[in-house]
């Protein structure tokens, strides 16, 4: 994982370059910094938008639409 893998077109990476973390719309739950720390933010913000986006995506976090996301949880519920 490194910053030249961020896409500002990718809508993960673009959400955590905006909100910083990942919170489910439906319950609240937040994916973010205390999950995947990456050092200092200054220096690799890029790299912990990636990071993040990937960590999301590897436990189950559902894109929704731009800038809405739902946890494992929440994204389960809604397949049954």
């Amino acid at each position: 994982m490194s910053a030249s893998e961020f896409d500002e077109n990718d809508p993960w990476h673009a959400n955590v370059h905006l909100v910083f973390e990942f919170q489910c719309y439906e319950c609240d739950k937040l994916l973010g910094y205390q999950e995947v720390p990456v050092g200092d933010l200054g220096e690799n913000f890029l790299e912990y938008c990636v990071a993040v986006s990937n960590e999301a995506k590897s436990h189950g976090w559902d894109f929704v639409e731009d800038f809405k996301f739902s946890c494992p949880s929440c994204a389960n519920k809604r397949l049954v």
